[in-house]
């Protein structure tokens, strides 16, 4: 039987059991729909409001049209970040807030994917300027690998690096110390926290190359810039950032 009529059998069979469900408000949506945004019903989709506009092109903060196009917006006009530039969807507030949490249950595997292809096709000339050769995310300390946390980054980093056709270096950058949350701390008190926190399990991989680096959220910086810094220490050339969404806080 050819693979397709396998498939139409299979998603039928699918909807019958399983009737499929909008990722964010979880009302009815047509298994078939071949619109871009398939796992979102329309009402959703158009609340995400995700911009054509880049933003601050240093942190990537969502600035309005009528924002002036300086190199760093108010929010990062004080800050030298070890990496280059940052991309994202928008800011992270109502929907697009909620989809970035959605994404970090291990059920929303497919939801993920589907929001890292919408940051890879909405930033992909970008992308491609800046030739990238490996992607790379922030790590997590082996506590919360022993104890099942979801990856949400290290999801992100595998799918935008088959998007990229670049290599994804999993274990290249991990997190030496256990550190508090940073959602939780003053954003004076982040960059401290995470001071000192990464480190590489080999430098011959990424010396001269140009890496992308990998979070859901980007708040004030601090931890991309720490592993920034790391990677640039031991001999990357340039770091530049991509995110789900841009927190401002």
């Amino acid at each position: 039987m050819p693979t397709h009529f396998v498939k139409q059998f299979t998603d039928a069979a699918l909807d019958l059991v399983y009737p499929p469900s909008c990722g964010l408000c979880h009302g009815s949506l047509d298994h078939h729909d071949s619109s871009d945004h398939r796992l979102l019903c329309d009402e959703c989709f158009q609340k995400l409001d995700l911009t054509e506009d880049r933003g601050c092109p240093s942190c990537g903060a969502k600035l309005g049209p009528f924002a002036p196009q300086t190199p760093k917006c108010v929010h990062c006009r004080n800050d030298r970040f070890a990496f280059r530039e940052v991309v994202s969807l928008g800011n992270y507030q109502v929907e697009l807030k909620t989809v970035c949490l959605q994404c970090k249950e291990v059920h929303a595997h497919h939801l993920m994917q589907q929001f890292c292809d919408f940051l890879f096709r909405r930033h992909q000339d970008l992308f491609e300027s800046w030739k990238i050769d490996c992607v790379i995310c922030v790590p997590q300390h082996w506590r919360k690998r022993f104890w099942g946390s979801y990856n949400t980054s290290a999801e992100l980093a595998e799918r935008m690096g088959q998007n990229l056709n670049k290599p994804f270096l999993r274990q290249l950058l991990s997190k030496k110390q256990h550190t508090s949350d940073q959602a939780r701390l003053l954003p004076s008190h982040r960059r401290e926290n995470v001071k000192n926190a990464f480190g590489i399990t080999s430098g011959r991989l990424i010396q001269g190359r140009r890496i992308l680096l990998i979070d859901d959220v980007l708040t004030t910086g601090s931890t991309a810039d720490a592993c920034g810094r790391v990677l640039k220490k031991a001999g990357a050339d340039e770091i530049f950032v991509a995110v789900l969404a841009r927190g401002l806080g």
